[in-house]
């Protein structure tokens, strides 16, 4: 005769064992401890459905990604894909909320541009690409302005407010403006094409005690004007524009929660998206924040997009930009790589993990979302098709690390602006075997800000100044007498 089976456990000596003894033993103790052990046992629970990948190499690729060891001592396949599992985490309401906010206005865009470029006939691309190589050799340069105290860091064409005059809605001939940071932690608003004197300076109750390194521009889903800032000690701030005032100046200013508190490492960049519902910053190490607009609230914190190099840990992700449509984020980092994130899951869909040979240091998507610019230490300039994940050239752009891209040219994006430490701006032929168009060497130290729209081209230069170049005919290069920082109001520390 075989040997009885065991007996099969009662239901009590079950909730005796593992987990369910500390849950009975917590019931004898307190209601917290009980609510805490509940709610773990829930949360393991919930871990338990969350789809993972299946082969062990997307496992490793997956842990890759996000920057951490793709094996471990004594780890076998199991083990790493339950590491995994603990990177997969519920998100708040608030971020649920978000991305659902997000799906119809990104879809929207995405319809709009895809039947514009349905709709454009090759003749009037060809016209359309004429004009904006035109337009780009004819830029002549119409101001150099001494901004600021200290250096400047940062540079954007702020949008142009609804009505007024000259079409572009300004009032009193003003063309456009622009908002300039500098390493003192101040912002000003300059008009163009005089820019003979600035506009105005942001409101005194917020204070960046450090420089500003990022900076962007754009519309709130309402319309309303508005201006991101990011500073190297970590703060983060809205600045309103004041539509009743023609946009000529700053109406409120709002910090932004930092994702560490107190900050452990400064923000790098911020970028508006383009439905105006959501700002991204890059916080280093800290990986990619995303605040949500109408409350200024942080929703959502992205960690391990790239990995920080050196001892002193780096700076981690170091700029971010949106696609036209809002659909996808794309940032680069110390790591020299290039990732893309859909913003409605959160999930990496995209990586070039070798872009640039060191650091990855500007990004910028093309107005047709098909193509991705991206530039770095090792002085290139890299253009990325999406849709073939393949990189359509690489261009040895510059003598330094390349500061900012730009792209230009219409919808088409005919033109790509590169700007580098060499102290030189350059436009490439996107449609001309990406030949070079234009180099403008005005600064005389390094640009660290580069922005262009509207007829307009602005850089912002280590050197205090910053320069413009327009459509019209200026009093050329070396005529432009620099600007006195006379009655000049700022936000910040001299």
């Amino acid at each position: 005769m075989g040997s009885r089976p065991p007996p099969i456990p009662s239901a009590a000596a079950a909730f005796a064992g593992g987990a369910y003894a500390s849950l009975a033993a917590a019931a004898a103790t307190s209601p917290a401890a009980r609510g805490r052990l509940a709610a773990a046992l829930s949360a393991r629970a919930a871990a338990a459905h969350i789809p993972l990948p299946g082969p062990d190499a997307d496992v490793r690729a997956a842990l890759r990604d996000r920057g951490h060891p793709v094996c471990l001592f004594g780890e076998d396949p199991y083990d790493r894909r339950e590491r995994l599992r603990e990177y997969y985490t519920p998100g708040p309401p608030a971020l649920h909320t978000l991305r659902l906010s997000l799906l119809l206005p990104t879809l929207r865009r995405a319809a709009a541009r895809a039947g514009a470029a349905a709709a454009a006939t090759p003749a009037a691309a060809a016209a359309a690409e004429e004009a904006a190589l035109a337009a780009t050799r004819g830029l002549a340069l119409r101001a150099t302005v001494h901004a600021s105290l200290r250096p400047l860091s940062a540079i954007a064409l702020l949008p142009s407010p609804p009505g007024g005059d000259g079409g572009g809605g300004w009032d009193g001939g003003v063309d456009a403006a622009v908002a300039v940071g500098s390493w003192g932690g101040d912002v000003c608003l300059w008009r163009l094409p005089a820019a003979t004197r600035p506009i105005a300076g942001a409101p005194p109750d917020y204070l960046h005690a450090a420089r500003v390194t990022g900076l962007s521009a754009g519309t709130t889903a309402s319309g309303s004007g508005l201006v991101a800032t990011a500073a190297a000690d970590g703060g983060v701030a809205l600045h309103r524009l004041d539509d009743n005032a023609g946009r000529c100046r700053f109406g409120s200013s709002t910090p932004l929660p930092s994702a560490a508190d107190p900050p452990v490492a400064g923000a790098v960049d911020v970028a508006l998206h383009p439905a105006g519902a959501v700002v991204a910053a890059t916080a280093g190490p800290a990986g990619v924040s995303l605040y949500d607009l109408s409350r200024g609230v942080l929703v959502a914190t992205l960690p391990g997009c790239h990995v920080p190099l050196g001892a002193g840990g780096g700076s981690g992700a170091r700029k971010v930009a949106w696609h036209p449509d809002g659909s996808l984020s794309a940032t680069v980092g110390d790591d020299g790589a290039v990732r893309l994130a859909d913003a409605r899951s959160g999930r990496v869909v995209l990586s070039f993990p070798a872009a640039h040979a060191g650091a990855s240091t500007a990004i910028a998507w093309s107005p047709s979302g098909v193509a991705l610019a991206s530039g770095g230490a090792d002085h290139a300039v890299r253009v990325w098709d999406v849709r073939s994940r393949q990189a359509v050239v690489a261009l040895p752009a510059h003598d330094g690390v390349v500061s900012s891209l730009r792209w230009g040219g219409g919808a088409a994006g005919d033109v790509l602006w590169s700007a580098s430490v060499d102290r030189a701006v350059k436009a490439w032929g996107a449609a001309r075997g990406w030949a070079l168009l234009r180099g403008l060497t005005t600064h005389g130290d390094r640009v660290l800000g580069m922005d262009a729209g509207r007829g307009w081209l602005v850089a912002a230069c280590y050197d205090k100044t910053w320069a413009a170049w327009g459509a019209e005919e200026g009093v050329g290069e070396g005529g432009v007498a620099d600007v006195a920082m006379e009655g000049l109001q700022v936000n910040g520390n001299p």
